[in-house]
């Protein structure tokens, strides 16, 4: 007789813990149908397609995830250190008044600047520019521009001058022999950030 409570009170008790657990799980930030653990999770897989995803995620959402994207600069995938790279830009670029976290993420990403693949020594570069390091950036984005073999990387160098504008100021050279690269889109950007950087009006057609 006293059995059938005793199962009733623990049938209590498990569901009480999972409405617990339910609420729980519901209250936790989301991205893409994942939680944050989920994505960390994910971004130690040793399935890189699973990995790049998973520090890509981690990289909208940079402020829960730093551990994670300072481990993700050395990853062996080029394109999970760029992404890791910008997610640390991002979290700089929130985060404008608080040096601490700004010089911490700057020293992390000063040896990307050696990067032997070019998207995230590019990526590495301007941040570093925005994070009070523009002489080191500066020979990086136009050593890349003039030297890099790829037309995408070059383009990719003359992106990130133009973004950082004045920031650029000393990149003219660089973007004066870009001006006459074979790859259109290089020499196209280069011309447009090399005119915003003499501040001169553009040629009347």
């Amino acid at each position: 007789m006293t059995f059938a409570p005793t199962l009733t009170g623990i049938a209590t008790i498990v569901l009480a813990w999972l409405a617990l657990a339910t609420t729980a799980q519901a209250a936790e930030p989301q991205f893409l149908g994942r939680s944050l653990a989920d994505w960390r999770t994910e971004a130690k897989s040793s399935d890189s397609s699973i990995r790049l995803h998973a520090i890509w995620a981690l990289s909208q959402q940079p402020a829960a995830a730093l551990p994670e994207l300072m481990t993700a600069l050395s990853d062996r995938d080029a394109a999970a250190r760029f992404w890791a790279v910008q997610g640390l830009a991002r979290l700089a670029a929130d985060h404008q008044t608080d040096e601490t976290l700004r010089t911490k993420i700057a020293a992390t990403l000063i040896p990307l600047l050696q990067d032997a693949a070019p998207s995230p020594r590019i990526a590495a570069a301007e941040a570093l520019a925005r994070l009070n390091k523009p002489a080191p950036a500066l020979r990086v984005l136009m050593a890349a521009l003039t030297s890099e073999p790829q037309d995408a990387a070059r383009t990719a160098a003359a992106e990130a001058i133009e973004r950082l504008g004045p920031l650029a100021a000393g990149a003219e050279p660089a973007l004066e022999q870009a001006a006459a690269d074979q790859g259109e889109y290089a020499k196209r950007i280069s011309t447009r950030a090399l005119r915003s950087l003499k501040k001169t009006p553009p040629a009347v057609p």
